[in-house]
């Protein structure tokens, strides 16, 4: 039978999963170096990144000395961890989504990172998280991502006063990344400072163009705090406002929680 520092060992990881989880999602552990998730509700790919990481961190933590033997070396548990979330809740049962998160763990536990995501509506692994952070990377250095523009307009004349930046991904490059995966990654992969200038030229150049068509605008883009910090950002912006001849007061930078993006519509 199992040892009792076996039983102890699972039950701490047991612990250490649900603290991470919601109630509505579901786990299996078939052993040490597995670990199942499914995730409950509309969920997408960032946030089962999210929880991913999460997990494969409070897990690594050394084991407290009850789940090891007196004098023992430290053990720090290191599983493949696949995690199946779907967009639309309620798309697949919960059998079928485990099934999917046991198909991703196995593709993890080739991988360096021993992390991987199901997409159950796509049907198949959304692909590794190194991968994705290479692709983000790969469009912003070929200025491949989209930038559209909201318009803002004034409540009392209708007219438009400015307009709002917002990051997509082009249709024709592969995967399927919505605005907030862009954002997740860019900040994981240390990313959102070239994210922000890429926004920011490929809005500023549009000024000129605008404001010969008759409409004077301001543009807003949303910044992220460590872009913010980072000490070359000022000398950057001034910079990119020479370039394409555009005054300061015609740019607007926001500091929000999820930068870049927040309408997704």
């Amino acid at each position: 039978g199992c040892s009792a520092e076996s039983h102890e060992v699972m039950r701490e990881i047991v612990r250490r999963v649900e603290s991470i989880l919601r109630p509505n999602d579901l786990y299996a552990i078939p052993s040490h170096e597995e670990l199942w998730i499914a995730l409950g509700g509309n969920q997408g790919v960032a946030v089962a990144e999210l929880a991913a990481r999460r997990v494969r961190e409070t897990l690594a933590r050394p084991l407290p000395a009850s789940c090891t033997k007196p004098g023992a070396e430290l053990v720090r548990l290191h599983p493949a961890v696949g995690v199946a979330y779907q967009a639309a809740a309620g798309t697949v049962g919960n059998a079928q989504l485990l099934s999917l998160a046991d198909g991703a763990c196995r593709s993890a536990s080739t991988k360096m990172e021993r992390i991987e995501i199901a997409d159950c509506d796509a049907g198949h692994l959304v692909g590794g998280v190194a991968q994705r952070g290479s692709d983000i990377r790969a469009a912003i250095e070929a200025n491949d991502l989209d930038v559209y523009f909201q318009p803002q307009v004034s409540i009392a004349d209708g007219r438009c006063l400015g307009a709002e930046a917002l990051i997509r991904w082009p249709s024709h490059l592969p995967g399927r990344y919505s605005p907030l995966d862009i954002v997740s990654i860019a900040e994981s992969d240390g990313l959102m400072l070239p994210l922000t200038m890429f926004v920011l030229n490929n809005s500023l150049r549009h000024l000129p163009t605008w404001r010969e068509t008759g409409f004077d605008l301001t543009i807003s883009v949303n910044v992220s705090a460590a872009s913010l910090a980072d000490r070359s950002f000022p000398m950057l912006i001034r910079q990119a406002l020479d370039t394409w001849g555009i005054e300061a007061k015609k740019l607007v930078l926001e500091l929000t929680e999820q930068q870049i993006v927040t309408d997704e519509a």
